[in-house]
């Protein structure tokens, strides 16, 4: 389950906020006469006590990096799109609607079907504004919601997410300014604050986790990266920032930045990534390749997109004009292929599609793109009264085709509360 970092700095701010507001009430997420959030008892702590998770701090390896090849991918010009993405009927269905307003942020599935989320709480404050809390943990079980909320005491503002199985999850977040992570057991979470290097970067926004085998978890952000070798904690100082992490078939990889990172089984290694170009008298360009999937050793992508600002343009709220592009880059085991997409937008989530191809988010919130048999194609997840849903995280269950999707819609249009929601694509 590959994590973006825009989508965790996204995460980070609305739950600032509504820590403001004070931590909401824990407890069971209200039914729905559908049964698509369950009134079962929730969770709490297993009652162990906290201790400090002092992660032991590996040496670098030293591993000799890969000059990236090409060295640069230029931007071609605005009417070329290498992509091409054509828009498709949607091929995913709505499977749980909240009956509360709020929104699902952060998603992790797990081999066995069960999915965690984390959410968030709105309530209208009149004159048009709304107040966000934190809406807790939860999990489906494959019919149903139950709310899974951390035990009372540090308010862990959750930025990433990691599942294993429904006895075994990992939520990774910060308490003031310390990195903590929470762990469930079966039995109840478990909230420790990190020590160290990791202290001070996993948990922030930007933090990607990963479950890479029963009882293990992979953490990046920027140079740090944590493993939790089943109760092991080990930090490692990674070449390059990463902001996003993912495995497959004993491949693991982070990128994050203009970078790339391959594991080794002793470190990480650099993979460089070309340059890529952006266009002429471009102002405060700026590169972000958020996301990374891994089909197979020798089938690797990176997404992301290229931002900048045009001399002398503004926008209708008069702000200096912001141009995006996004970008998609394919790893073949020894060199990189650019792919460009048309001006408008970039992408910033990405997953296996468990058939070897891949589910791609893009910064407009309400749009998927299919990479299948060498075509992408667009589409959007179906709400009612065709409505256009805003998207925050893909997550596809190991060893399956099933991807979900969560966010959430407004089903009065922009600026009304919104209804959290969960699709999934079609069984194949």
């Amino acid at each position: 389950m590959a994590r973006s970092a825009v989508r965790a700095s996204i995460l980070t701010a609305v739950l600032a906020a509504g820590a403001c507001a004070g931590p909401p009430s824990a407890g069971r997420l209200p039914a729905r006469s559908d049964g698509s959030l369950s009134s079962a008892a929730t969770t709490t702590s297993s009652g162990a006590p906290a201790g400090v998770i002092s992660p032991e701090a590996v040496p670098a390896a030293h591993l000799t990096a890969i000059p990236a090849r090409p060295a640069s991918c230029p931007q071609p010009p605005a009417e070329r799109d290498d992509l091409s993405p054509r828009p498709t009927a949607s091929s995913w269905k709505r499977i749980s609607t909240d009956e509360a307003t709020g929104s699902m942020d952060d998603l992790a599935a797990a081999p066995d079907g069960t999915l965690w989320a984390s959410s968030t709480r709105q309530k209208a404050a009149g004159q048009g504004v709304l107040e966000y809390t934190d809406g807790g943990l939860r999990r489906w079980d494959g019919t149903a919601w139950t709310a899974m909320p951390l035990p009372s005491g540090p308010d862990v503002r959750v930025v990433a997410l990691a599942a294993a199985s429904k006895e075994r999850a990992w939520a990774l977040g910060i308490v003031g300014r310390t990195g903590h992570v929470a762990a469930f057991d079966g039995a109840g979470w478990r909230v420790e604050p990190l020590s160290g290097a990791a202290a001070e970067s996993i948990g922030w926004g930007g933090t990607a986790a990963e479950s890479i085998a029963p009882g293990r978890l992979w953490a990046v952000n920027g140079r740090v990266g944590l493993l939790d070798a089943g109760g092991a904690w080990r930090s490692y100082a990674l070449p390059s920032p990463a902001s996003a992490v993912d495995g497959e078939g004993g491949e693991l990889w982070a990128a994050g930045g203009t970078a790339a990172l391959r594991w080794e089984g002793t470190g990480w290694r650099q993979v460089g990534v070309p340059a890529l170009g952006v266009p002429a008298k471009a102002q405060a360009p700026r590169v972000s390749l958020t996301d990374v999937v891994v089909l197979g050793p020798r089938e690797v992508w990176v997404v992301g997109g290229v931002s900048w600002l045009v001399p002398g343009a503004y926008n209708e709220e008069n702000e200096p004009l912001e141009l995006t592009r996004p970008v998609a880059l394919r790893w073949d085991g020894s060199s990189w292929r650019c792919g460009w997409g048309a001006v408008g937008t970039m992408l910033t989530e990405a997953e296996s599609d468990g058939t070897g191809g891949l589910w791609a988010l893009d910064s407009t919130r309400s749009r998927l793109w299919h990479l299948s048999d060498g075509e992408w194609t667009t589409e959007s997840p179906p709400v009612p009264g065709g409505r256009v849903p805003e998207l925050t995280a893909l997550a596809r269950r190991p060893g399956s085709a099933e991807v979900y999707a969560v966010g959430a819609f407004a089903p009065e249009g922009a600026d009304h509360p919104t209804f959290a929601a969960l699709w999934r694509t079609a069984r194949r």
